[in-house]
This record gives C-alpha cells, structure tokens and sequence, in this order.
C-alpha cells in the first residue's frame, strides 16, 4: 500500500511529514472515537467511561486511562491491525 503525499515543496522531509502526521492524528481520531464508542457500549455494566479522548505521542505505550475519566491513545495505533487498535 501507498499513501500519496501532495506537499508545496515534496522535497522538504521535514514539510511531507508533518502532512503525513497530520494525517495520520485525524484518520487515528476517527477510527478511534468509532472503536472507544463501541467499547463504552459494550462494557458499560462495568462502570467503564471516557470523559475525554486525547492524542498524545508515548515513546513507550500505546495509550492509558486516568483517574479522571480521560484515554490517551498513541496516534501511532493506528499503524497497527483493528484488533490491535480494539
């Protein structure tokens, strides 16, 4: 598979990356608010709740849950198969 990057200066690594990063954060977005509210309905008899979804890049994990109800996910996630991402 290939991804297509349109840029204004293509030979700028530092502007294709960005683009594709960018990209990347909204399609990660997408799939998982699709994914987190799936999960959300199918454990919600066992107190499971996201007040927020946040994006943050972790050079360890690939997300967490706090205390106060918010799940971080790793944009990179969405690199990897769905079940992975579920």
């Amino acid at each position: 598979a290939y991804i297509h990057v349109a840029a204004a200066a293509p030979d700028d690594a530092d502007e294709v990356k960005a683009l594709l990063d960018a990209w990347y954060r909204q399609h990660a977005r997408v799939v998982f608010e699709a994914c987190l509210a799936e999960a959300i309905e199918r454990h919600r008899r066992h107190g499971l709740r996201c007040e927020r979804l946040r994006l943050q890049a972790m050079k360890t994990r690939w997300g967490s849950y706090t205390a106060s109800g918010t799940i971080l996910l790793n944009p990179a996630l969405i690199m990897a198969p769905r079940a992975c991402i579920e």
